[in-house]
């Protein structure tokens, strides 16, 4: 009976779904860490895209409302959407955040348990070609699942993730990469189901990674990079099958043919590449701080600092914000530009020639370095974010959890392997703590701003806090620290023109005076945008006192940038403020330039319905009030239900005219 007994116990240890369940059961616990977080505010970018967002509201279930959420994206991005507006619609509304969060964690989760079964694949077939790189013999599956449960959970648990899964717009991120990984585990089992014959061998080949790959491209376009980490594993991990063998059987001449015209072909390529990076990207720059030149000398400093946080995350570095990271001006300046150059070309290279030696080594540094060939490029975003390592992680933190194991193999010593636990709880309570300071914005904006003095957004958003609790003084000092630190920004001065608005001073003149010197002779950032919204906002509330001042900002702007759409809100803006100024006229040409430089500014439309209604011009409204509600009912807009709040208005003060 104890023979039996011990024997069913082995049985049940060495069951493979005994350990996969087991596995998900330490993610599920694991995924506690970010708990405390869940019940925090929307923050900063959630408000345009979720909240403030009226098209992704549902009052039923239907395809209407799931296309009308899917147009509601300005940046190509449709099944994102439509993800925030399903998570409204059964959560009952937008105004509360925890449901969003709660779905983040879900979506994160579950990234982690299909990166485990993934690296699962990697190391097994690394375990075969490669087998000094895991281990030999009967328990070899055992160590490569050991080995991929511990880096899933390192990757669940890390602090660096707090953003791609707290910050509820970040599912872009978190549920495009799920699609990727998808994409990548319909590769990795079509090419072995192709060497060992298998049933169904090219759906999985090339269907599924095609069908996953375009889903991701529909939520961020991150996916894009899904092609290259599967070129990535076939370079590293499939280099010896077909049909690469062949190459080693060609003659020295015919491979340098191969070569010669492969290098031809990627000419037209590399010129079609630059022309439409050019042709689309390069005008972006002229709304940064900083230019192309200097972006592409950054992103050397910033891959190996986003390297050392991950390997040795310190909740001190950790933010939303990092425009306190200083940018390369040149190869010189700051002298860690050039070394940073050198140490991260030196590292594709080694990675590259090595790939054979230590498969498990390269495929770390390219996969890290892979992953942020789109966001940490040319492209003119912001030079340093966390979340854009979500998957890139992956590659150190499957070199960090290798080495250890590797060290306790070479050393021969098991209690080596004790560093993997001791790292995920380490690592599981700086998420922990971090997740809690994600509880409310109090907590969030204080902490950021502490932790990062010389960034200048950080203390922008305290001194809003400030403001809003009524310490003005306070408010005050951190918008000055953060003018101290960029001097060229006028949405700080703004701020402090807000700050006397709210206590009913009249604004300075002269700060007006300085606020457009800036903004004639800087370019302007997504802030300084954010900021005037504000302003416009505030202007039908609190901030009355403000409309000359936004009048006078709004011309200067309209003087200074491209763009129709652009020009289009902010001739949206004069219009507000010249409404609170009672110059109806003036507002209605306002409004009618902001419509001819876009068409589909219907917030523009209802505006001028709005001054027709005021004036008493009831015909002229319903003539717009017509003509938005057309466009509506075609695009399945909210506006219908403005539409008919307005007409009810006419119908009420026609009839009481009779």
């Amino acid at each position: 009976m104890i023979r039996f007994l011990n024997l069913l116990k082995f049985e049940i240890y060495n069951s493979s779904k005994f350990r996969l369940a087991f596995v998900a059961l330490i993610f599920i616990l694991a995924s506690i860490v970010y708990l405390p977080g869940a019940s925090g505010p929307f923050i900063f970018d959630d408000y345009p895209n979720i909240t403030s967002n009226e098209s992704l509201r549902m009052e039923r279930l239907n395809l209407e409302g799931l296309q009308q959420a899917a147009q509601s994206t300005v940046n190509k991005r449709p099944l994102a959407y439509v993800s925030f507006a399903l998570n409204g619609y059964f959560a009952g509304g937008f105004s509360d955040s925890t449901p969003f969060k709660l779905t983040n964690i879900l979506i994160h989760l579950a990234n982690a348990l299909l990166i485990t079964w993934m690296l699962h694949i990697i190391l097994r077939r690394v375990s075969i070609f490669a087998p000094e790189e895991t281990t030999s013999g009967d328990r070899n599956d055992l160590v490569t699942l050991f080995l991929a449960a511990s880096i899933g959970l390192i990757w669940l648990v890390h602090p660096i993730q707090v953003t791609s899964v707290l910050y509820v717009v970040q599912r872009m991120t978190s549920l495009s990469s799920t699609f990727i990984i998808l994409g990548i585990l319909s590769y990795l089992i079509g090419r072995q189901r192709l060497i060992s014959g298998g049933n169904f061998r090219f759906t999985f080949l090339l269907g599924g990674p095609l069908v996953f790959g375009l889903i991701g491209l529909q939520i961020k376009e991150i996916a894009a990079l899904l092609p290259l980490y599967i070129v990535l594993l076939e370079a590293i991990l499939f280099r010896n099958e077909k049909p690469w063998n062949y190459w080693t059987k060609l003659s020295r001449r015919d491979r340098q043919r191969f070569i010669v015209t492969g290098a031809i072909a990627l000419i037209p390529i590399v010129i079609f590449s630059a022309f439409w990076v050019t042709t689309n990207y390069l005008p972006g720059y002229s709304g940064r701080s900083f230019t192309l030149t200097e972006r592409l000398l950054t992103q050397p400093r910033a891959l190996l600092y986003y390297i050392s946080l991950i390997i040795l995350p310190r909740s001190n570095e950790f933010g939303i914000h990092h425009d306190d990271f200083v940018t390369s001006v040149d190869i010189t300046t700051p002298w860690t530009t050039l070394p940073s150059i050198i140490a991260l070309l030196s590292a594709v290279v080694f990675a590259a020639y090595f790939r054979s030696k230590r498969p498990v080594l390269s495929l770390g540094l390219l996969w890290f370095v892979s992953g942020h060939l789109l966001e940490s490029t040319v492209f003119p975003l912001e030079m340093v974010h966390e979340h854009r390592n979500y998957l890139a992680s992956i590659g150190i933190i499957l070199i960090l959890a290798h080495t250890i194991y590797a060290g306790s193999a070479r050393l021969k010593n098991k209690r080596v392997l004790m560093l993997i636990p001791a790292t995920i709880i380490l690592f599981g309570g700086l998420t922990f703590a971090r997740a809690g300071q994600w509880s409310s914005y109090e907590l969030l904006v204080a902490y950021n701003a502490h932790h990062h003095p010389r960034s200048a957004r950080a203390q922008l958003e305290l001194g809003g806090l400030y403001a809003t609790q009524k310490k003005f003084d306070e408010a005050r000092q951190a918008f000055r620290s953060a003018i101290k630190l960029q001097p060229r920004d006028p949405s700080l001065l703004i701020g402090l023109q807000m700050i006397d608005a709210n206590q009913g001073a009249v604004p300075d003149s002269r700060i007006d005076e300085q606020i457009t010197r800036l903004i004639r002779k800087y370019p302007l950032n997504s802030t300084f945008f954010w900021t005037i919204k504000n302003v416009a906002e505030c202007v039908q509330t609190n901030c009355k006192s403000l409309n000359r001042s936004l009048e006078l900002w709004s011309r200067t702007t309209l003087a200074n940038i491209d763009g129709r759409q652009t020009k289009s809100v902010f001739y949206n803006y004069l219009a507000i403020s010249l409404v609170s100024q009672s110059k109806p006229a003036e507002a209605i040409e306002a409004l009618i330039n902001a419509y001819k430089h876009d068409p589909d500014n219907t917030n523009a439309l209802l505006n001028l319905a709005e001054i027709y209604i005021q004036l008493g011009q009831y015909s002229s409204a319903e003539t717009i009030l017509d003509y938005v509600w057309k466009s509506a009912i075609s695009d399945g807009s909210k506006d219908t239900r403005i539409v008919a709040s307005m007409r009810e208005r006419i119908s009420k003060s026609t009839s009481e005219l009779k």
